[in-house]
Order: C-alpha cells, then sequence, then structure tokens
C-alpha cells in the first residue's frame, strides 16, 4: 500500500478538499484507495456527507490505547463516490489521543502501525491532516511514502514550508517520506501576486513542484455542500483535470517505487 499524507503547517490550503478529489482520482483509475481523516474537524467525513455521530468505530477508537478496534472495522464504503474508495471516519475528540499517547516512546508509529493490517487490502491510502506539524502530521509523514503538500497561492503560505522540513529532518531518514510534492491552490493567475507566487515557488523547489495548479473557483465549495468530490460534481473543469493530473504524479512515483 502506498500512503499519501496531505498536510501544511498552515489552514485553509485546501487540504480535506484535495484529499477527497485525489483519492477519488486514484480510485476512479481503478484502484482500491483508503482515504483516513486525522482532523479533528472533521471536514473530509463531511465532505462524504457523513458525520462521526453515525459510526460506532472511528479514527479515534482505533487510535485509542485503551481500546482494541481496528481500521478495518472502521472502514466505509464510499460506494456513492466510487466502489473503489473507503474512508476511516474522523472524529472530533481526536485531542485525547494526544493526550494519552503522547508519552509513548514510538507515538510516531502508531498511525503506520494501525494501517499495518490493512496493507495488503489497498493500493492507495490517502491521510488527511490538521493544519500544523505536531502529534497527528508527524505520524502521517512517519506511515506516508509521499508528502502532498497544499499551498494557498499567497506569499505568506510560503513561510509553511521550511517549517514542514525542519520537522522532517528530526524525523529519522528511514522513516520520513520518500518524496514530497508540493501543490500550488487557490490560484488566481489574474493578480499579480499570485505569478510572483508561483515563480517563487519554482525557484524553492524545481524538482517537487507539482505540474498542475488548483485554480480558485466557487465550485469547490459547492461540490462540498452536494457531498460529492468536485471531479464528479464538474466532471471536465478545469480543477476537476488538474486534481486527476496529480492522482496520475502520485501513480507515476508509485511504480516508479515499485519497479526500484
Amino acid at each position: 500500500m502506498y500512503v499519501i499524507a496531505i498536510s501544511n503547517e498552515k489552514g485553509g490550503t485546501g487540504k480535506s478538499t484535495t484529499a477527497l478529489n485525489v483519492a477519488s482520482a486514484l480510485a476512479e483509475r481503478g484502484h482500491r484507495t483508503l482515504l483516513v481523516d486525522l482532523d479533528p474537524s472533521y471536514g473530509l467525513t463531511r465532505m462524504l456527507g457523513a458525520d462521526a455521530a453515525d459510526f460506532e468505530v472511528t479514527v479515534r477508537e482505533v487510535l485509542r490505547a485503551d481500546h482494541d478496534a481496528t481500521v478495518r472495522q472502521a472502514t466505509q464504503g464510499a460506494k456513492h463516490v466510487s466502489s473503489n474508495l473507503f474512508f476511516v471516519p474522523g472524529h472530533p475528540d481526536l485531542a485525547v489521543i494526544e493526550t494519552m499517547r503522547r508519552g509513548e516512546i514510538r507515538w510516531p508509529w502508531i498511525v503506520k502501525e494501525a494501517l499495518d493490517e490493512v496493507a495488503e487490502a489497498y493500493e492507495f491510502a490517502v491521510l488527511d491532516c490538521p493544519p500544523g506539524v505536531a502529534f497527528f502530521p508527524i505520524n502521517a509523514y512517519v506511515a506516508a511514502d509521499l508528502l502532498l503538500i497544499p499551498i494557498q497561492s499567497e506569499y505568506i503560505a510560503l513561510t509553511s514550508l521550511p517549517k514542514i522540513g525542519e520537522v522532517l529532518a528530526e524525523i529519522p531518514a528511514d522513516a520520513r517520506p520518500g518524496t514530497y510534492l508540493v501543490l500550488p491552490t487557490m490560484y488566481d493567475g489574474r493578480t499579480k501576486h499570485a505569478q510572483e507566487f508561483m515563480n517563487m515557488l519554482k525557484e524553492q523547489h524545481p524538482e517537487n513542484l507539482s505540474k498542475h495548479i488548483i485554480k480558485r473557483t466557487v465550485g469547490i465549495s459547492d461540490s462540498s455542500i452536494a457531498g460529492k468530490p468536485f471531479i464528479h460534481y464538474d466532471h471536465d473543469h478545469e480543477a476537476s483535470c488538474a486534481y486527476r493530473g496529480v492522482a496520475e504524479e502520485i501513480i507515476h512515483e508509485w511504480q516508479g517505487r515499485e519497479q526500484a
């Protein structure tokens, strides 16, 4: 199973939207894909038309030290999106997990060890992280093969990337993601600000910048209200094509690792 962590130190960059649409694009290509909602706001779960209260077992129960629930027990089908898409619901009380388990020596491996149970059941797992670079993002980095960083197309957003780099540097080399991909989101090419931002991003991350850009569009918010990934809400929209392109980049990385 190839694991993608979707994370940024800054909030409001489109992490959950990216998680849902990239995972849906992978599933659309016929790959069994598991979404895991690690954000206490559980926005990804709600985007799928669900609520934490709908389920007896969520990611909270899976990760609690005093509970023996498994990822397999928590997994739900997202058949209204694709027969190849599955998800582990989030929960607003995830903060209790950090309180309970932060003192453990191997706390950064908690999510990875939970996912090991289903490693043979899926080709991809997509982990949606909360903002910041604390407990859950670090767990996701340790579990991930690839780190996908959606970044809002504004100067101030650039300050988040060094912080992520600092955290990654503290993780043992054999436990951190093998590569990363920076994905510009909410881009408005009509502004000089956005154009200059892209030039800076190309200079700073020439080898790890996605070939695709997610442009600002109101329809993405509308798709969330409709409980659908945007790529299904407006199939041929430029942003939908971009999300599918990002999925293709991930597939390329995955295939390269498999052939190595």
